[in-house]
């Protein structure tokens, strides 16, 4: 899980690539969100990065985890933290999918306005939960992903749509030295199965 406050559970150097990737096309776009918040969005494409991150695995099968579940083991947890951490997860797997593999939702019979509400409504809960007693409703990264929910997934779109994953890229491919790896020796970021790509 990614922390608001910025820690990553992976590359720093990987995660500064999506951000500085994220903030440019955001400013192709003529939008200024808050660094934070292109520092959370940045880890959270680092993290899914990891398909164990990403995915739910049940025996054998590996499957997205459903949002109504999600919401659905929120609901039914007595712990406050819990409840925080499947919220969360919420918001950052419909922002994932939702931005990264539109094409997918359009085969399924919930689709992308379907993530973005409930992403959004669980970002806001968050924004408003954290800021319970401390008066810092609205300024966390959760609360401008609340409310500009679809411009980040269209910022994720441009990413998927420029190949700020692909292998040939030359800052990836620094990185990926860096690890002692080859680009040809990785699978393709993010790690998915057939079935989410277009």
């Amino acid at each position: 899980m990614i922390e608001a406050t910025g820690q990553t559970p992976g590359d720093p150097s990987l995660a500064n690539y999506f951000y500085r990737s994220l903030a440019e096309a955001a400013r192709e776009r003529r939008l200024t969100p808050q660094p934070a918040t292109v520092r959370y969005v940045a880890e959270l494409l680092t993290s899914y990065g990891d398909a164990r991150r990403l995915f739910d695995f049940d025996g054998e099968r590996t499957h997205l985890p459903a949002l109504a579940d999600l919401y659905r083991q929120a609901l039914e947890t007595d712990s406050v933290r819990e409840r925080k951490a499947f919220l969360q997860r919420l918001g950052d797997v419909a922002l994932f999918v939702a931005g990264l593999f539109p094409g997918y939702l359009e085969r399924r019979v919930v689709g992308v306005d379907y993530y973005i509400s409930m992403g959004s409504n669980a970002y806001n809960f968050l924004d408003h939960d954290l800021a319970h007693g401390t008066g810092l409703a609205g300024h966390s990264p959760f609360s401008e992903l609340a409310s500009s929910f679809q411009a980040f997934v269209h910022l994720l779109s441009d990413l998927g749509g420029r190949g700020v994953t692909d292998r040939s890229s030359p800052e990836l491919e620094r990185l990926m030295a860096r690890w002692g790896r080859e680009p040809n020796q990785l699978p393709t970021l993010p790690h998915l199965p057939p079935t989410l790509r277009h």
